[in-house]
């Protein structure tokens, strides 16, 4: 062992002593072994290897901001202001209260011949001054409807009526206001495209009278109009004079009455159609224009004999009106009989007809013209009546703002034309 020991300590002096003579003399000594890696501890950790470089991610780019979409409330109904009359409503709205007025001044001029002797007569007239009131209460199922004129001299009471809703599309209509028989009439006098309704009008009693109806809102043209009613039978508008006149002084004694005096029942019938939604009850003259629409409609009045005078008169019709681009054609027929009864001795006594048209130029001028004819039938010995009448108007606001002239002549029996001539110039304002 001792020898082994010895041996290795002279190896290791020999080397080192080799190394060191060459470093002495200049030559490179050769590197040493690499020596083993030496063990860490648990505690020494490897240096961490390097992270290699990440690009920057940009930042997102936020979107633009939309502004926000505010919407506007609906504006709020108003309780008071205009259209096509004044008016004022609840809040609630279930009551509301229109109104309106218009006035038609009249210049009249009449020439006639008498006994081979010809006369002129002109006269001014406020011919109409109406007001009127209506609207709705506790809703818009009960409607109501006030007319008064103050024109001619005389305020009197022309239409007062109350509608009540009861179904779909059904209404009962009690008071006053025009017979639903002829179409010119139940047309506001406020929309003619002549001064004045044709003679057939007053002939056939087409007015006003107090009565009650079932109807569906014929007065707004739905596509199928109806009503049937019951109406007193006055042939004349209230107020109604009443009196005696004097054969040798002339003195007139009487009053005026403003109650029917006696009732002989009227029942009122009217059925129509209506195409392409016209106003069938709208103004006469087409100032809006537009496609083609018409309305037809019949009517009839069958007249009881309850005050016993045995005298009874049944009245039916048919009419119509077409309007297309601003032309308006319009008519109607009629017919009258009488008898002894309801049922009984009846015969025909009166006919009549009458068509007119316009047409409108640039919704302000509108030349119009019409034909009406009366003629007595059976037993009747009135005369034939004729009428003919053309006229222009000037719209300045539609027929709220107008102005009318029109030219007639009347022949009756065998009298011609030129004896009974008539012209009319009338300016008509209304809200």
């Amino acid at each position: 062992m001792k020898a082994t020991v010895i041996a290795s300590l002279t190896t290791a002096l020999a080397t080192a002593l080799v190394s060191s003579a060459a470093f002495a003399q200049g030559t490179p000594a050769q590197d040493p072994p690499a020596l083993p890696p030496v063990a860490t501890s648990p505690a020494e950790k490897p240096a961490a290897e390097p992270v290699p470089a990440v690009a920057p991610v940009p930042e997102p780019v936020p979107e633009p901001v939309q502004p926000a979409v505010v919407v506007a409330a609906p504006p709020a109904a108003k309780s008071a202001g205009y259209d096509k009359g004044f008016f004022i409503k609840s809040d609630d709205g279930k009551f509301e209260l229109k109104i309106k007025a218009r006035v038609q001044a009249l210049y009249n001029l009449t020439s006639k011949v008498a006994n081979d002797d010809r006369s002129e007569t002109g006269t001014f007239s406020i011919r109409r001054a109406r007001l009127t009131l209506e609207g709705h209460v506790f809703g818009n199922k009960l409607n109501y409807k006030f007319q008064t004129d103050f024109g001619r001299g005389l305020v009197h009471l022309k239409d007062f009526t109350a509608d009540a809703k009861v179904g779909d599309h059904v209404w009962i209509r009690a008071g006053q206001w025009k017979k639903p028989f002829s179409r010119q009439q139940v047309v506001s006098s406020a929309n003619l495209e002549l001064v004045d309704r044709a003679i057939t009008d007053g002939a056939f009693h087409a007015g006003r009278d107090i009565g009650i109806a079932v109807h569906n809102d014929y007065e707004k043209s739905p596509k199928i109009e109806w009503v049937v009613g019951v109406f007193s039978g006055i042939n004349e508008e209230l107020p109604a004079f009443s009196g005696t006149t004097n054969p040798t002084t002339g003195a007139v004694t009487g009053s005026f009455g403003f109650t029917p005096k006696t009732t002989k029942p009227l029942l009122v019938a009217r059925l129509g159609y209506n195409h392409n939604k016209i106003k069938g009850y709208g103004p006469e003259a087409d100032l809006d224009g537009g496609a083609l629409r018409a309305a037809v409609a019949v009517s009839g009045i069958v007249e009881f004999d309850a005050d016993r005078n045995s005298l009874a008169e049944h009245r039916v019709q048919a009419d119509f009106v077409v309007k297309n681009d601003g032309l308006s054609v319009s008519g109607a027929g009629y017919l009258m009989t009488a008898g002894t009864g309801v049922a009984d001795n009846q015969g025909l006594t009166l006919a009549g007809v009458h068509v007119q048209g316009g047409y409108v130029v640039d919704k302000k001028w509108q030349p119009a013209a019409r034909v009406a004819l009366l003629k007595a039938l059976g037993d009747n010995n009135a005369a034939t009546v004729t009428d003919l009448n053309a006229g222009v108007n000037y719209y300045y606001h539609g027929n709220d703002a107008k102005v009318m002239f029109d030219l007639g002549l009347r022949k009756t029996g065998d009298a011609s034309f030129g004896d009974d001539v008539r012209a009319n110039v009338s300016m008509h304002l209304g809200f």
